[in-house]
Order: C-alpha cells, then sequence, then structure tokens
C-alpha cells in the first residue's frame, strides 16, 4: 500500500510558538478537533513522544507522531513557525517546519509508511526552504503534491 502525503495532511497553518512546548499545545489545538481526540489527551501523547528522544530531525525540521487507540485515522499537519526554536534537534539548529502527524495503534505500519514519506519528502534543504517561502495552502500542497511525484 502506497500512501500520501495529500492523503492525510488536513492541516496546513503558520503559526508563532516561543518554545517547544508552546508549538505542542498549538499543535495539539489545530489537530484535536480534526482527530476526534481531546487536546490535553493528545499534547500528553506528544509530550510523552518527546521524553523518548526529540523528534527534531535536523535542517530546521522536526517530525512529531504519535500513535493511540484513541485515533482512528491518520491526520497530519504541517506547521510553519514564522522563527525557529529549540526543539533539541539533532544537529541542535533551530527549527522552523514541523510536520506533525497521529496515527491509529491498531495499524503500526500505516505510521512507518507515513513517517517514511514525510522524511523522504522534506528530506532536501531546498525543498523546505520553497515550502516556508509558499504563499497560500494550496501553494504548499502543490509543492507536496510534485515533491511526492518526484520521488515515486
Amino acid at each position: 500500500m502506497s500512501i500520501s502525503i495529500q492523503d492525510f495532511l488536513a492541516v496546513i497553518r503558520r503559526i508563532h510558538c516561543d518554545s517547544k512546548d508552546d508549538c505542542l499545545k498549538k499543535i495539539s489545538e489545530e489537530l484535536a478537533p480534526v482527530a476526534n481526540i481531546s487536546q490535553e489527551e493528545l499534547l500528553g501523547l506528544f509530550k510523552t513522544r518527546e521524553l523518548l528522544g526529540s523528534t527534531g530531525l535536523g535542517d530546521g525540521f522536526a517530525l512529531p507522531h504519535v500513535k493511540s487507540e484513541n485515533i482512528h485515522k491518520l491526520v497530519g499537519g504541517l506547521f510553519l513557525l514564522d522563527k525557529g526554536i529549540d526543539f533539541n534537534a539533532v544537529d541542535n539548529t533551530p527549527v522552523n517546519i514541523i510536520f506533525a502527524f497521529l496515527a491509529p495503534s491498531i495499524k503500526p505500519a500505516i505510521q512507518l509508511k507515513a513517517m517514511a514519506k514525510i522524511a523522504k519528502v522534506f528530506k532536501p534543504h531546498e525543498f523546505k526552504e520553497t515550502i516556508l517561502k509558499a504563499q497560500t495552502e494550496r501553494e504548499v500542497k502543490n509543492l507536496i503534491a510534485r515533491r511526492e511525484k518526484e520521488i515515486s
């Protein structure tokens, strides 16, 4: 089963955060209603996941991801930050793009496939720079769709 980011990317937002915790709170507020889960539960899941190790992958990109039996479908959100924040990334660079996603725990393979696809799409530094410069949600979606075609 091939997975497309377009199939589960539900939210694209430009946000302002002052810290990693502030970002996780704002991301939870945006994604909780889409996933039909409480903001408090989702924020707890994100914080628990970060205790296992930072999801800051480097080069300004973070990939927070959680799974739960209370999540029934794959849901993703792309958050473009107005300034880089410390996310405890592996390369110690500030994060300015966060792709967060939620997955049902009863389908572990879907989480792995989503994670692999997102990492592959967002790997090139130039692509991340282009995403940050996009002016509209439609432009972001088109850039992601074009990139997915390039790598498939």
